[in-house]
């Protein structure tokens, strides 16, 4: 293994190292759980990620939370998955026609117009053809592993794309069986199309079950590091968001959401001074919060959704934040009420 690197810009240098000198690497993507993991990939690929790296590849991500966790059904599962992501990414519609696939086999297509079937081929073109086609047929149904194989081989070789293939949520399984045939399917890829970026994120607690014994010792792989960001900072980029949507629609004085509730401007600026002031401006707050879900981004969501909607922080609380918001004197958050709606929750 390399250095843990703890920077998404040493993601995009190895994206564009692979791009330049047409060789991929397997990546390991290492954080707590909660830490943020899939969110991270998804950011990265589709806004962090450079416009002229991001069109030199073509992203699959397999969720594994879809699988049913049968050891024995995740190969196949695995393959059905990935043989449907990429006919969908390539082809209009997810179907490639049959000249498309021809292209695919297409030495196994000469073969047999100059081998074994050539008579065939000279006399009755149309009879050849739908021969052929009932080996295509028979190939991608009984032998899909090879068909992905191939469809990687034309991302490479014909469209001149790096295949970027993620196996999230790996690590929701405790089995390491599981997760040992799921990292070496992937590594089935990369060795057969060595032009494939692998890239699955795991939890440390198992990476450091899987280096133990199995397939992780065997190949080489780059580890990334991603940090968990502080819990206050989440919070508060979450309550920035809020703002740049209400100054992005501040001509817009009233919105609509779910069973016909209408929530005015005026209401979203007072709720986004309430988090600022009230959760936000009280670092005991996020580092309460933060301790008490181990640190997982997930669960402190979670928890503060709770203590927002907690009945004990009353209307007076809301509209005392609302008045301070911006002034010189700063508001205390009521450590008592805090702590009551902690251990309330949603009661």
């Amino acid at each position: 293994y390399t250095t843990l690197f703890r920077s998404d810009n040493q993601l995009a240098q190895e994206i564009e190292l692979a791009v330049e000198s047409g060789r991929a690497e397997n990546i390991i993507l290492v954080g707590n759980n909660g830490a943020g993991k899939s969110t991270f990939l998804e950011r990265f690929f589709g806004a962090v990620l450079e416009p002229h790296l991001r069109q030199r590849c073509m992203v699959a991500r397999i969720d594994l939370l879809k699988a049913t966790g049968d050891l024995n059904s995740i190969v196949p599962w695995l393959t059905r998955e990935l043989k449907n992501m990429l006919e969908g990414l390539l082809y209009p519609g997810g179907q490639p026609s049959f000249d498309e696939l021809q292209g695919l086999y297409w030495r196994e297509y000469q073969r047999w117009m100059k081998g074994p079937f050539r008579p065939l081929y000279e006399s009755d073109k149309t009879a050849f053809k739908i021969k052929f086609s009932d080996f295509l047929n028979e190939q991608m149904e009984t032998d899909a592993h090879s068909y992905i194989l191939r469809l990687l081989e034309d991302v490479v070789r014909n469209r001149k794309l790096l295949p970027c293939i993620i196996f999230d949520n790996t690590d929701h399984f405790v089995d390491p069986n599981y997760q040992e045939s799921i990292f070496q399917f992937s590594q089935s890829l990369h060795e057969s199309v060595p032009f494939t970026l692998i890239v699955m994120p795991i939890t440390d607690r198992s990476l450091w079950r899987l280096s133990k014994a199995g397939p992780l010792q065997t190949y080489s792989s780059k580890m990334f590091y991603l940090p968990v960001p502080p819990t206050k900072e989440v919070l508060a980029k979450r309550v920035a968001y809020l703002k740049r949507k209400i100054e992005e629609e501040k001509d817009q004085h009233s919105y609509f959401f779910a069973k016909g509730i209408r929530l005015t401007i005026e209401n979203i600026r007072g709720f986004a001074a309430c988090l600022e002031e009230l959760f936000l401006n009280a670092d005991f707050v996020s580092r309460r919060i933060s301790w008490l879900a181990n640190n997982n981004l997930r669960k402190c969501l979670e928890l503060t959704q709770k203590l927002i909607l907690s009945p004990i922080f009353s209307v007076e609380d809301l509209v005392k934040a609302f008045i301070v918001h911006g002034s010189v004197e700063a508001l205390r958050l009521d450590s008592r009420k805090f702590m009551q709606a902690l251990l309330h929750g949603n009661y």
